[in-house]
């Protein structure tokens, strides 16, 4: 039963055209903001330069996707869209009602939504290093006459591709979350948006100022072990790694912490489907 849920669940996502949109905007911003950049490059510090070219341009690539946790962000942007438009339609559209009407236990359709979405997840980071990378091999040519591709260390590419999709799963959970919460696709991309732009930067900011145990807390916010994880993409390039903060967690917490935030919200979206009342 879960695998023919998954099957129709997908059906759901990728016959729907707000993905694919979602998509071929990404790529047109990522082309956008990489011509930009080439076309002003005199203007850019020697750092952000060579995230025009090969092998620095395939980790600012997968940057696109997940990090630095901004308006940059595009993927991560949409991702949040996508996953609270299609969660929160299935209210309007009552599809929901349809598979518990057939005996459908709530904790396995809800799982199947939430697999099926960790796919457009995945799609979207490839799609930003697959844009990026190619604009950024291009740009490679006439300003180094050449493409590094020795200097690139694919398999930590392959590794960096997973850590993007991974470190994003906390902000696809918690759109996933509130459109299960308030039936709402407004209140569920305003809500996740809100929280990626707004909340975790004034907590970065604020909570430091409270004094050192509070700005060990802040460590311990998504976008900041998303960083410590997200750092590891230097690999790619085969750069040396980037100091982490004296206060910043391991890697291996920081995956756990990941982790603990995507079942968190999760489970609240479980907990809150099981007691809704489907019929109005």
């Amino acid at each position: 039963m879960f695998f023919h849920l998954l099957r129709m669940e997908s059906d759901k996502v990728f016959k729907r055209r707000l993905f694919w949109v979602g998509l071929i905007i990404l790529v047109a911003l990522i082309t956008l903001s990489d011509l930009f950049y080439y076309a002003y490059r005199g203007n850019l510090s020697p750092a952000n330069q060579q995230s025009l070219t090969w092998p620095a341009g395939l980790i600012a690539s997968l940057d696109f996707a997940s990090g630095p946790f901004s308006f940059s962000s595009w993927g991560l942007l949409i991702l949040t869209i996508i996953v609270g438009a299609v969660t929160a339609q299935e209210y309007s559209w009552r599809t929901m009602c349809v598979w518990l009407s057939r005996g459908v236990p709530r904790p396995l359709l809800l799982g199947a939504k939430f697999v099926i979405a960790l796919i457009p997840v995945l799609l979207t980071v490839l799609a930003c290093l697959l844009a990026g990378g190619a604009l950024t091999a291009i740009f490679s040519l006439p300003l180094h006459g050449t493409i590094y591709t020795d200097r690139v260390n694919y398999g930590e590419l392959a590794l960096g591709t997973l850590r993007t999709a991974y470190i994003i799963l906390p902000y696809v959970a918690l759109s996933f979350l509130l459109a299960i919460v308030t039936r709402s696709t407004a209140a569920a991309v305003t809500g996740s948006l809100v929280f990626l732009l707004v909340i975790e930067t004034v907590l970065n900011v604020a909570l430091p100022l409270l004094g050192k145990p509070f700005a060990q807390i802040a460590q311990y916010l998504p976008t900041n072990l998303a960083t410590v994880i997200g750092n590891q993409n230097a690999a790619i390039a085969k750069l040396p790694i980037p100091a982490a903060s004296a206060l910043a967690p391991s890697q291996g917490i920081a995956a756990i912490g990941i982790a603990c935030y995507t079942l968190l919200f999760c489970g609240i979206a479980l907990w809150a489907f099981q007691r809704q009342n489907l019929s109005n």
